[in-house]
């Protein structure tokens, strides 16, 4: 009796084949959180870009299935005729599972939210527990890649997928190896490769996590492409599939037949990150609603009886708290207020020093959170939370704002969120941007200029400390926001190989910038840019202010304190 299969109608991929074994896992609640996390942040520009994490990785694996099927006859062509089918079966289930599996670590808010994560913390996590259960233990110092979400994503499978893989596993004839499916999420490849002992582990891995084509970027780019209405070309995925080749030195590549399709990968990544992640409204609103994470969780840390505060028995860490709130505040009683406390403060228990804050009534408990609520690794594993919750603190300091006193930063913050008050951009586009710097900059002031802006959060706060001052302006009414560029930059087109063969049947092997007419985005764009937000009415004096400063930036520091 033939198992049967589910089908599931993907926009993207049209029809996904859903195993029993498959099912088992998109059923589990862990994976269903998927469909509470948004891909992307562009839906406050692209309305229809509303797509999930859950379709997205069910995207992934119908790839890493296509893929697999391709290159089937290709490994064989490697292995001995006896190791044939048990290394094909063993590299397809890891990979499939690790597609499936590579994002159920993904924080709320996606990429906004893993800047919240500890990567050392998760990283210790899954040690214990492999201990713990027994299991091999990951070799950390030698595994450098991987981001924060793709490592709780390895946590999360050996946690609340254990049991379940093992059971498919075992029932296919193949023993799970959790080294492996770490190495494939994360992008770490083996080091004896050079020795080819794990040759064809490594071309597993680079077809899931690589820095130039793998499925992971294919679906993301064809479904946040198509989310946000094709802003860029369509990406031709059957030729790029029919172009995949393992070549003589067994690596991957592909054939001349998948040039063009390689050519619309590259225009439709370059395309999206210019026009959709690096639009000016998509910057702004990821920035705003990071600020709004970290305000929040910064108050809970320092300032509320329920976080650090009630620790600190020292005063002048007690007064350098008390410094730092002072930012949010514009009243001149207010800071005159805080400014006596922080000058009368002499204690010698917690007690004292919690009476004291206790008589300023405006301090904000109200909005406070606790970060590990909702990026800790309990949240994720137990909890399972996700963008609805985030934004339900949102709605919930939403009406606070209009019932209770909270900063004047959180009332800011939230005015522009919730009601898309949003503060102007000096310039719109990453040419603009680059036309502004040609104009107002001598060509040897601008790399030290974007350095000293991009490269240093302190910096860039002094700088909107001083324009605040300088232009009249309120917390929370200047941004100057950091955003890096991750468009296809020469080198990364130079490790994308195409194979060929010459008139005596030698393989040759040409880098795909060798063969098409690129835009040379690293000669157009930094690779890290800077966008500044202001008041409409104010853009004029603080693009003024900002040209000012930062003529003479070697100074900032000397002018942040005389004007503190």
């Amino acid at each position: 009796m033939s198992e049967k299969i589910k089908i599931i109608r993907d926009l993207i991929h049209g029809y996904i084949k859903i195993t029993k074994d498959i099912g088992t896992i998109i059923d589990d609640e862990s994976f269903q959180r998927l469909k509470y996390i948004k891909q992307t942040t562009a839906y406050h520009l692209y309305p229809s870009a509303n797509h999930t994490r859950f379709e997205h990785s069910l995207g992934v694996m119908k790839l890493a299935d296509d893929f697999f099927d391709h290159l089937r006859n290709h490994f064989e062509k490697f292995y001995e005729k006896e190791d044939i089918d048990k290394k094909l079966e063993n590299n397809f289930y890891h990979l499939k599972f690790a597609a499936l599996l590579h994002d159920v670590g993904h924080s709320p808010l996606s990429h906004i939210g893993e800047d919240f994560y500890s990567i050392d913390d998760i990283k210790t996590k899954i040690n214990e527990q492999l201990i713990k259960l027994k299991l091999a233990e990951l070799k950390y110092e030698k595994l450098k890649n991987g981001s924060a979400h793709e490592w709780m994503s390895v946590l999360v499978i050996i946690c609340n997928f254990k049991e379940k893989l093992e059971n498919i596993f075992s029932n296919k004839g193949v023993k799970i190896d959790y080294d492996y499916i770490a190495r494939i999420i994360t992008g770490n490849k083996y080091e004896d490769s050079e020795i080819f002992e794990n040759w064809d582990r490594d071309l597993i891995i680079s077809i899931l996590n690589s820095e130039t084509i793998d499925i992971d970027k294919l679906d993301y780019l064809m479904r946040d492409n198509f989310m946000s209405g094709m802003v860029g070309p369509k990406i031709d995925i059957k030729r790029l599939l029919h172009s995949l080749v393992i070549n003589e030195k067994k690596q991957l590549g592909f054939s001349k037949v998948g040039v063009s399709a390689i050519q619309k990968v590259i225009e439709c990544r370059d395309d999206i990150y210019l026009w959709v992640c690096n639009h000016h409204a998509v910057v702004y609103t990821d920035y705003l609603l990071r600020e709004c994470i970290e305000h929040m969780t910064n108050l809970y840390k320092y300032y509320s009886l329920d976080g650090e505060l009630p620790i600190l028995i020292n005063k002048e860490r007690v007064k350098n708290k008390l410094e730092d709130l002072r930012i949010f505040y514009d009243d001149d009683k207010e800071q005159e207020d805080i400014l006596k406390v922080k000058k009368d403060i002499d204690i010698d228990s917690k007690n004292t020093c919690l009476n004291i804050l206790k008589e300023i009534d405006y301090l904000p408990y109200k909005e406070a959170v606790n970060k590990d609520d909702y990026f800790s690794i309990e949240a994720i594993l137990e909890k399972k939370v996700t963008d609805n919750e985030i934004y339900s603190q949102i709605n919930k300091i939403k009406y606070l704002a209009k019932t209770n006193k909270l900063s004047k930063h959180t009332e800011r913050i939230i005015n522009q969120l919730i009601n898309r008050n949003f503060l102007k951009p000096i310039w719109k586009t990453l040419s603009d941007y680059k036309q502004f710097l040609t104009k107002e900059f001598l060509e040897n002031e601008q790399e030290q200029i974007i350095k000293y802006i991009t490269e240093d959060s302190e910096n860039r706060r002094k700088i909107v400390r001083i324009i605040q001052k300088r232009a009249n302006c309120m917390t929370g009414e200047i941004f100057l926001i950091v955003r890096k560029n991750k468009f296809y930059f020469m080198p990364q087109l130079a490790n994308i190989l195409v194979y060929s063969y010459d008139i005596n049947e030698n393989e040759t092997s040409t880098s795909i910038k060798e063969l098409l007419p690129q835009k040379d985005f690293k000669a157009m764009f930094s690779e890290i840019a800077f966008y500044l937000y202001c008041k409409e009415e104010k853009k004029k004096e603080v693009c003024k202010e900002f040209i000012s400063l930062m003529k003479d930036y070697k100074k900032i520091n000397n002018i942040y304190r005389d004007i503190e």
